[in-house]
């Protein structure tokens, strides 16, 4: 049995000798498979389903070979499109789960302390857009099997704490087989493409001259409304409404970015239209650490979460990402023995200090090979350097199986939020005073002001 919060699903592997045809019918692709492993006092259990079952011939009996993914897999089998706003995370998982898994299934999912804004999920299966909840809290997730129901488990690793140590004094750990090294995959600088924000509704003024009667937008609107001289208008959309048919006094080219009134009435001399509409800007931020710049040099990297749409959660998703991945993270693999009950997403204490090793580390990996008298275990794990906040690793390149979307083009409209991670105190002595200031424009043919300033 392989247990893995890398790759999230678990998988079972077994093989059965002297194969019968009635074997064959049950044993089929999709069967649901329940395993019992007997380890110390305790019985494991594995629940899931047959991925591949080839039969091969050894001697005078036919044998095959059993290969199955845990329950956890079953969530791709489902898709989700639905937006959630100004939920908690643990809120968005529950409606989730009951509007759109189909199995039977109970739950015992972790309050969570983080209100996202505003996400969405756009046909994205249940399991890609469960692994993006867990990335964005840090959090461990799959579906347990305890021998008669399946459970979604989500929770913090820190709460996951298994309560044996690993090393030195405790006669568990194997000499032979264990290594421990830096991951060299590492960046101090970031940028980070999420997905695209709506803004404060914005105000654009024309005067009319009694001739014109096209009118420019200064981005591609959303939520239009118009004004003639205090009066609403009545709004329709062009190539799908008419002047002649419908009963509307003004059409609007979305990606023309423009407003048109019928060329033989158009508003009158003097008259104030007022375009009162929302834009969409696409979410861009980043972050460098200026210490981990000093000591390593500097590395680039660009990661993209489109479902992020909105500014002050992606910096806040940029200041973790950068501040797990700016420093070589220790990683090891170990054998164990006498260890009993350990999966992966748990954290655990590993005490080596002959060879330098000391701290919490989370289990990645358990594998548990039953031989005939002894059940090897064998386990990975990755160095938590801050306990408080540690979340497990993020943007998986194998597991995370998030669709790869295609690079959108960056025009010069493209607004880059820039800042620092620093850690200085500040001491302000001055009196401040605030504005408020709403992205876009003031009036049309003013000088635009980008989305966002920053010192």
């Amino acid at each position: 049995i392989n247990d893995s919060s890398n790759d999230r699903i678990s998988t079972c592997t077994f093989e059965l000798p002297n194969v019968q045809d009635w074997m064959l019918d049950i044993l089929r692709i999709r069967a649901d498979i329940h395993v019992m492993l007997f380890d110390g006092d305790t019985t494991e259990h594995f629940g899931g389903r047959i991925v591949a079952n080839p039969v091969s011939w050894r001697g005078h009996s036919p044998i095959m070979t059993i290969e199955a993914e845990d329950y956890t897999a079953t969530a791709d089998d489902y898709q989700v499109n639905q937006s959630y706003r100004d939920k908690y995370v643990h809120e968005i998982v529950y409606e989730m789960w009951t509007e759109f898994y189909e199995d039977e299934i109970e739950f015992d999912i972790q309050p969570s302390t983080m209100k996202i804004p505003i996400i969405s999920f756009n046909y994205e299966t249940l399991f890609d857009a469960m692994e993006t909840l867990a990335e964005q809290v840090g959090w461990t997730w799959f579906i347990d099997w305890d021998g008669s129901k399946k459970t979604l488990r989500f929770f913090s690793p820190e709460t996951n704490v298994f309560p044996q140590r690993l090393g030195w004094g405790e006669r568990n750990v194997l000499e032979d087989g264990f290594e421990f090294g830096e991951d060299y995959e590492m960046f101090n600088a970031l940028y980070l493409f999420g997905g695209e924000a709506e803004s404060l509704p914005i105000t654009e003024k024309d005067v009319a001259d009694g001739e014109r009667y096209v009118f420019s937008f200064a981005y591609e609107p959303t939520d239009i409304t118009v004004l003639v001289n205090g009066v609403e208008q009545r709004i329709g959309i062009e190539n799908i409404h008419n002047f002649d048919e419908d009963d509307v006094d003004c059409l609007v080219n979305h990606r023309e970015k423009a407003l048109r009134f019928p060329e033989d009435s158009p508003p009158v001399n003097g008259a104030i239209i007022e375009k009162i509409y929302r834009y969409r800007y696409p979410v861009v931020t980043y972050i460098e650490d200026v210490a981990s710049i000093e000591r390593y040099g500097k590395i680039v990297k660009e990661i993209r979460e489109p479902n992020i749409t909105d500014i002050a959660f992606a910096q806040e998703r940029a200041r973790y990402l950068i501040r797990e991945h700016s420093t070589p993270r220790i990683y090891g693999k170990m054998n164990v023995r006498n260890v009993h009950g350990l999966r992966a997403g748990h954290v655990v204490e590993v005490y080596l200090p002959n060879i330098g090793v000391e701290g919490f580390f989370e289990v990645m990996e358990v594998q548990k090979v039953a031989l005939a008298k002894r059940i090897n275990v064998s386990i990975s794990v990755n160095k938590i350097e801050n306990p408080e906040t540690e979340i497990a690793r993020k943007l998986k390149e194998f597991a995370k199986r998030i669709r790869e979307l295609e690079k959108k083009d960056i025009d010069e409209n493209t607004v880059v939020h820039r800042y620092h991670q620093g850690f200085e105190n500040l001491l302000i002595s001055e009196n401040i005073s605030l504005e408020s200031r709403t992205p876009g424009v003031s009036f049309f043919d003013d000088a635009r002001f980008s989305f966002a300033d920053f010192a």
